[in-house]
C-alpha cells in the first residue's frame, strides 16, 4: 500500500498559472488523504507547495518559465491494489 512517485517536466514558455495539476493517479495510487508537502523537489525554481487532495497532485506557486523540476514522494494509499496497472508493458 506503498506508492513511490517520481516526476520530471519542464514549463513551456508561459509557465502554467498556480495553482495547476501535475497529475492524476489513477485507482490504486492516490494518497490516502488530504496531504501538504508530499512531494520533495530537486531544483531551486521549485514550487511553493505541492499538495494531494486524495484525487490529484497540486502545485501552488508559480514555477518558472522553460524551468525543468524533479519531484520525489513516497505515500500510503487506502486503494485496493488494481486489477489493470497503467501504462504498456514492455
Amino acid at each position: 500500500n506503498t506508492v513511490e512517485f517520481y516526476a520530471e517536466y519542464t514549463t513551456g514558455t508561459t509557465a502554467p498559472a498556480a495553482p495547476f495539476i501535475l497529475w492524476t493517479p489513477p485507482v490504486g495510487f492516490r494518497p490516502l488523504s488530504v496531504v501538504y508537502g508530499i512531494l520533495t523537489p530537486y531544483a531551486s525554481n521549485v514550487p511553493a507547495s505541492i499538495y494531494a487532495d486524495g484525487k490529484n497532485i497540486i502545485i501552488y506557486g508559480q514555477a518558472a518559465n522553460s524551468a525543468g523540476t524533479r519531484l520525489r514522494g513516497v505515500w500510503i494509499t487506502a486503494d485496493a491494489w488494481p486489477t489493470t496497472l497503467p501504462g504498456t508493458a514492455a
